[in-house]
């Protein structure tokens, strides 16, 4: 069994896997989307991203998780949140000479600091989606106490992720507001731990057969799950009528994404891979900056629900150029992924 301080595996069918969730995350942020298409991304699109995050963790101790974290995370969570609070002042202070410009920044630089996605406290968040980068940053500085093989490495994630259901449920229950990604950090700590579980999968060897079946299964339970359960969205702590049926149905999601990953993967068609490869590495601009391309839609009108699902398409589709262009001319903000 691989430890996990030895992922350094390339996996190309994870790049479909981190394409087709960024592209899924855009068209839930487009308001305008269909309630019930939204309902079924919101199910699992944020739980496959940490599966994957978990899927790709490679432990490190603490001092090296921090440098290497500043890099990849910390620094492109920076640069992007700088760039969005600076349109977005020059935006909402044009025009007006009555505009609080030092107090506008003073909030906007806390919620920066803080990592809230919602207003609260006077804060004002310049890039709400970003919490989700604190949030792995989170994760990686709580694995690094896991066991790096071994039955207690399996211990240690069945204790941390029962205690996080369980926290969970009592922060929602009390109505208990931790400020910043940290709740969202903890209710995604089962899927962070499902991902280090799948990777000792061999699922390159997966037939097609079965992936498609799979797959289909895994469609049927997350409709299932979902007339069940209702509206879920990580971001608020919201799991819906019940905790386990949010879990399990963001579980069949992402192994539905993963089967049909694994069947795109299996065409070998470089061209699309390579499309995703790009996709893959560019994830936090797109996390950073697509709202822009939302916003411009909605003052051209395109605010239909087909309407806003070829939007979101296209914003996804925009953003392969800019990735090429910062992996030559600003790789800090791709956290110097190539």
């Amino acid at each position: 069994m691989e430890a996990i301080t030895q992922n350094k595996a390339y996996y190309p069918w994870i790049d479909h896997a981190k394409s087709l969730g960024i592209l899924l995350m855009v068209v839930g942020h487009v308001w305008t989307v269909d309630p019930a298409v939204r309902q079924v991304i919101y199910s699992f699109h944020m739980p496959l991203f940490f599966v994957i995050s978990g899927f790709l963790y490679r432990q490190l101790s603490l001092s090296e998780h921090l440098v290497r974290d500043w890099r990849r995370l910390l620094v492109p969570y920076l640069l992007i949140n700088i760039v969005c609070m600076l349109i977005r002042l020059a935006g909402e202070s044009f025009g007006d000479p009555y505009y609080d410009l030092i107090g506008h920044l003073i909030a906007k630089s806390k919620a920066i600091l803080t990592g809230v996605s919602l207003p609260i406290h006077g804060m004002e968040p310049v890039c709400g989606p970003s919490w989700f980068i604190l949030a792995i940053f989170l994760l990686h500085l709580l694995f690094c106490l896991c066991p790096k093989e071994g039955k207690k490495r399996h211990l240690f994630m069945g204790l941390v992720s029962a205690a996080a259901i369980l926290t969970t449920v009592l922060l929602r229950r009390n109505g208990i507001d931790i400020i910043g990604p940290a709740d969202a950090a903890i209710m995604a700590v089962p899927f962070f731990c499902a991902g280090l579980w799948m990777r000792e999968l061999n699922w390159e060897r997966l037939q097609s057969g079965i992936l498609i079946a799979m797959l289909l299964g895994s469609a049927l339970m997350v409709a299932l799950l979902n007339g069940t359960n209702g509206p879920v969205d990580m971001n608020v702590l919201n799991y819906g009528h019940n905790i386990f049926l949010f879990y399990f149905a963001a579980i069949f999601g992402t192994l539905g994404a993963f089967c049909l990953c694994q069947l795109v993967g299996k065409l070998h068609w470089k061209a699309l891979d390579g499309f995703a490869r790009t996709m893959s590495v560019g994830t936090i601009p797109i996390v950073g900056f697509h709202r822009f391309g939302i916003l411009a839609a909605e003052q051209l009108g395109l605010t239909g629900p087909t309407e806003s699902i070829l939007v979101a398409v296209a914003i996804w589709l925009a953003f392969f150029p800019i990735i090429l262009l910062c992996q030559k001319w600003f790789p800090a903000i791709l956290g110097y992924r190539k």
